[in-house]
Order: C-alpha cells, then sequence, then structure tokens
C-alpha cells in the first residue's frame, strides 16, 4: 500500500511554518484507520440520507467485529437492503436515524440485522482521473 510520510505536527489552518518542521515518519492508513483486518471493509455511499457527515459517493470503513453503541453510524440490513444510519437502542426497539431528528425507522430487533459499525469515512474532495497533468 501507498505510505505518505507522516507529519510529527498538526497542520496549522493558519500561516504554517517551514517544510522542514512538519518532516516525519510514514503513515499507514491501514494501522491509522483499519483496527480488526479479517472484519474490516470499505463500501462506497450512494445517496445522501446518511447524516453524520457522510455524504454520496463518501467511502466508509465498517468494522464487523463491534458491537454497535447508541449514536454510532451503521451499516444495517433492512427489508433485505443495506442502509446506512445512526442507531439507537431503546428497551425492545431499534431506531434508525437519517439527517433528520426523527427517526426514519422503528424496528424491532428480529426486523433489522446490523451488519457493522462504521469507524471512518472519507470524502475526496478533487477526483483523480486515469491520467494526471503535470505542468513542465
Amino acid at each position: 500500500m501507498f505510505e505518505p510520510e507522516q507529519r510529527k505536527t498538526t497542520l496549522p489552518t493558519g500561516f504554517g511554518g517551514s517544510y522542514d518542521q512538519y518532516q516525519g515518519d510514514k503513515l499507514s492508513l491501514d494501522k491509522l484507520l483499519v483496527q480488526t483486518p479479517s472484519a474490516t471493509y470499505f463500501m462506497r455511499v450512494s445517496g445522501d440520507n446518511a447524516g453524520a457527515r457522510i455524504e454520496n459517493d463518501d467511502i466508509v470503513i465498517v468494522d464487523k467485529s463491534l458491537k454497535p453503541t447508541n449514536n454510532d453510524i451503521v451499516i444495517a440490513i433492512v427489508n433485505e437492503n443495506f442502509v446506512i444510519r445512526r442507531i439507537e437502542f431503546q428497551k425492545d426497539k431499534i431506531l434508525l436515524f437519517k439527517r433528520q431528528e426523527q427517526p426514519s425507522e422503528i424496528l424491532s430487533p428480529e426486523d433489522v440485522q446490523i451488519w457493522g459499525v462504521v469507524t471512518t469515512s472519507i470524502t475526496q474532495h478533487r477526483t483523480f482521473h486515469s491520467q494526471h497533468h503535470v505542468q513542465e
């Protein structure tokens, strides 16, 4: 996997320091973002209902080994379809939320399967094409 160089300090949003001040070790996105490799999946989001700053075409990292807790973003199976939702557990019900504050689904535990917990989302701000243009 591509391992870009990791910088030792945080990057200021205003006027920054010199390049030399930010040099560091190699950064492994696998080590940073994947806790359980055998149970981790990368999925691309389709639609804009997920909430929690997850947008259409984002990539989410999903860990199937984690047990969901209140307010986690999960991949669930509802009516044989994958959905991405924020989850809340209440007594004998599971509430799934899209963007709005009211639950989009209120289900009994038998009617929903939690497939995995979203640990990370990745937003691509600039798409890459097969040909990269380099100025000479």
